[in-house]
């Protein structure tokens, strides 16, 4: 492997570096004059992106209680892991109204609000059917609560449950590894 800096960007390092290898073989480093070369001998190098800290996969599948026929909204909610920063990455929703009703799907968090757009798919036994999914990048702090809220248009009728998946990944937060700043 080598890594060069530009001359106008240098890396100033000084004393002994060293990396511990596979089994505690230390694998030496050296550094040279500008541009700045290391060399990696014993690897390999186990390597990871420090600005991407570990993820682990989030996913989640709500079914919403079956909503009453004169209600006009619906919330499902879960709370985010302790000790993690859940990063929402995808939501989808689904749901089956009346005819000619129409439905708007939003997550909520304490402060924070987004909607995600809802497409008909049109006429089924009965009703209109509802999808809702959206691309996002959604930051819920450990131990918050994520609300997933929908509303129609009438409050008349019966309706589906709605069917939510919410997908991302978890960042450790714990003492050790205390969560980065949300961007």
């Amino acid at each position: 492997m080598l890594v060069v800096n530009p001359s106008a960007s240098p890396v100033p390092v000084t004393g002994h570096v060293t990396f511990a290898g596979q089994h505690g073989h230390p694998l030496p480093v050296s550094i040279s004059n500008t541009p700045v070369l290391v060399n990696i001998n014993n690897g390999p190098l186990q390597m990871r992106d420090v600005d991407d800290p570990a993820r682990h996969i989030f996913q989640k599948h709500i079914l919403s209680a079956i909503p009453s026929s004169s209600a006009d909204r619906i919330f499902s909610s879960f709370v985010a892991p302790a000790n993690n920063r859940l990063v929402i990455e995808y939501v989808s929703a689904d749901v089956a109204v009346p005819a000619r009703q129409k439905v708007i799907f939003t997550i909520v968090l304490s402060s924070f609000s987004a909607a995600v757009p809802s497409i008909s798919q049109g006429a089924f036994l009965g009703g209109d059917e509802f999808i809702a999914g959206q691309q996002v990048r959604i930051y819920v702090e450990p131990g918050e609560t994520v609300t997933m809220f929908i509303r129609r248009n009438a409050s008349t009728g019966t309706w589906t449950p709605t069917d939510w998946s919410v997908v991302g990944y978890l960042v450790d937060c714990t003492v050790d590894a205390p969560c980065p700043p949300s961007p």
